[in-house]
């Protein structure tokens, strides 16, 4: 009898743990499917299908891929993704107080950048946090921006969305008006890793009319759809106004600093508007 009771006693433990182990794979795949919406949307927009922008809308038990500059339940077009039962939209989080992340045209970021709470309804009750941010890449693994009313913000470091692939781009070109004979050339395949997806160069010795400036610029992605590109110039090591490229082929112009630092964007199509970090 007490081995029965042990045996009963291990099988309710691997029964409990099967359950457990269910409903937290449910949980992932959920997460992922969202994430993966949210990328179809963004997808769409760059490549314009229909003419118009896309997003995602979230509610409590569902998320609905649709199409146009705002979400209409009525829709035809609309294609909805119902969650199981199991599964709630525990909380949404988005800038602007919205339940939609909508995709600008050519840049492919969004004003509707923040986080997505997907939960189990029962049991211990697990959940998820997708993230979404302002260069419209989504994932369960990317921190949240912090709130500007607890951060300072100013151009030292400025990210800025580039809304074409660049992983055959050849190289970047810091301009300094004034000081053509010392614009640097950077080699833009010599810094990008091996995947194509990691970008990263840095320069503390530039010396521009006889002024050594100091510039770091790396991307925290890279994909098919574009870039999102982190500059930093302190002004307390730069003195010289400068104007970053990609050739990719043509040159496109990411940014534009003054020699106080003051930002403006680039002149690209494809540039997005720089966001102080």
């Amino acid at each position: 009898m007490v081995v029965v009771a042990i045996m009963l006693l291990l099988g309710t433990i691997g029964i409990v743990n099967y359950v457990s182990f269910r409903s937290q794979s449910e949980l992932s795949v959920w997460a992922n499917n969202i994430v993966e919406t949210v990328s179809l949307a963004k997808n769409k927009t760059l490549q314009a299908e229909y003419g118009e922008q896309h997003g995602v809308h979230f509610e409590t038990d569902k998320f609905v891929l649709f199409r146009g500059i705002a979400y209409v339940a009525a829709s035809t077009s609309n294609v909805i993704y119902a969650l199981p039962g199991s599964l709630e939209i525990a909380s949404i989080s988005l800038n602007a107080a919205t339940s939609d992340v909508v995709f600008k045209k050519v840049t492919g970021q969004t004003d509707n950048y923040g986080a997505i709470v997907l939960r189990q309804k029962a049991g211990n009750n697990n959940s998820i946090e997708i993230h979404v941010d302002r260069s419209g890449s989504a994932g369960v693994d990317i921190a949240p921006l912090a709130s500007t009313s607890t951060r300072i913000e100013d151009s030292r470091h400025v990210h800025v969305a580039f809304g074409q692939n660049i992983q055959s781009a050849t190289s970047l070109l810091l301009e300094f008006p004034g000081y053509a004979t010392n614009n640097v050339t950077v080699g833009f395949q010599t810094y990008l890793n091996p995947g194509k997806t990691v970008f990263s160069w840095e320069d503390n010795a530039i010396l521009v009319g006889g002024a050594t400036q100091s510039i770091k610029i790396h991307t925290h992605l890279i994909d098919l759809t574009g870039a999102e590109f982190s500059i930093h110039r302190d002004g307390r090591y730069n003195s010289r106004a400068v104007n970053i490229y990609i050739n990719n082929p043509g040159a496109q112009q990411l940014i534009q600093y003054s020699a106080a630092g003051a930002v403006t964007n680039g002149t690209s199509p494809y540039a997005g508007d720089p966001e102080y970090q």
